[in-house]
């Protein structure tokens, strides 16, 4: 019950900590609960705790029934795909894309190894199917984090793919893991 709550409020929040812990408190309050006074109060904490329950067997559970069901409603039909840089832009440890190359490749990550944009990988209702760390938007890359997120059972459903960005050789490289790819 904890994580469906801590995860529900993360969510209403937009992701924010603080007014994440303000709610769960009062919640607990107004369950009853005397232990409302032990919550983490540093938002390095909660980050912890959260990480903790994204990566628990609960979640990897629900996600992969999410997933199923949206398999069993031919969710997958189509999958609409867009990297975002912004977000990557305050990661710390390596230099803005913006920075020469030299200053780039002498940060502690070098350019070489750095990702850059988050890959969202969203099906046609629009349910999120994956958000994954990529280096840049070629084919490689592209489907390298499509296979990371998808079961190969449910990449056979899909048969268009929207992306602002298309390109023969990056329909021809998901073609191989949508083998009913028929529109880009």
């Amino acid at each position: 019950e904890f994580a469906t709550l801590a995860i529900q409020e993360s969510m209403v929040n937009g992701g924010l900590v603080k007014p994440m812990v303000h709610r769960l408190a009062m919640i607990f309050t107004q369950k009853g609960s005397a232990l409302v006074s032990l919550l983490l109060t540093d938002v390095e904490g909660w980050l912890k705790v959260l990480e903790d329950i994204m990566y628990s067997p609960f979640v990897k559970d629900l996600n992969r029934d999410l997933k199923e069901e949206c398999y069993q409603h031919n969710d997958f039909i189509h999958l609409s795909m867009d990297a975002t840089v912004r977000l990557m832009r305050r990661v710390r440890g390596k230099e803005d894309y913006r920075c020469s190359k030299v200053r780039r490749n002498s940060a502690p990550i070098p350019d070489s190894e750095a990702k850059r944009r988050i890959l969202t990988i969203l099906s046609r209702t629009g349910a999120a199917v994956g958000f994954v760390l990529v280096a840049d938007e070629s084919s490689g890359e592209v489907v390298r984090a499509v296979t990371s997120v998808m079961d190969p059972l449910h990449m056979r459903q899909v048969q268009a793919v929207s992306l602002d960005d298309c390109s023969a050789k990056l329909f021809l490289a998901l073609q191989v893991i949508f083998p009913e790819l028929k529109y880009m």
